[in-house]
């Protein structure tokens, strides 16, 4: 691979791991407020499409929305969310990503959003940084504290 090839595979496995890890601590893939979806049709109303749409908040953000955005390698979009990741990066090679995972569980867990202990399989460095900062509920969620359902949901 040639390095701009390099780049943007480690910004779409930043994004995957991310988002897998904020699984893991109950973020749903995606929250489905009922607004959330919006439709259109490009053959005159025959058929219908719809797509979604950004959330309005935190609390109706699912894990694929608080991910990296691989577009501008960063986390800038959280701002739109009423959040501050803006001085979270991720190095080259991924080798800070535990610690990128557990800031921006800290920054969820202030804005008051429920996580879940993290499993064994966690690394110890991760877990350290969680306990540090975090009282774990253990909640499992499948609804957002909206009661909004939520797809992908624990």
């Amino acid at each position: 691979m040639n390095p701009e090839e390099v780049v943007k595979f480690e910004r779409f496995i930043a994004h995957e791991y991310i988002e897998s890890h904020l699984m893991e601590a109950g973020i749903p893939y995606l929250c489905e407020p009922p607004d959330a979806w919006e439709s259109f049709s490009n053959d005159g109303g025959k058929t219908i499409e719809y797509y979604h749409t950004w959330p309005r908040n935190a609390f109706h953000a699912g894990a694929h929305d608080l991910s990296l955005n691989e577009g501008t390698d960063g986390f800038e979009h959280w701002r739109s969310l009423g959040m501050d990741a803006s001085r979270v990066e991720v190095a080259p090679r991924l080798k800070n990503i535990d610690d990128v995972v557990a800031a921006l569980q800290r920054e969820l867990l202030s804005k008051g959003i429920e996580l879940k202990c993290p499993t064994g399989k966690a690394n110890r460095q991760h877990q350290k940084s969680w306990s540090a900062s975090a009282q774990c509920s253990g909640m499992a969620i499948g609804v957002t504290s909206s009661g909004r359902r939520c797809r992908g949901g624990y």
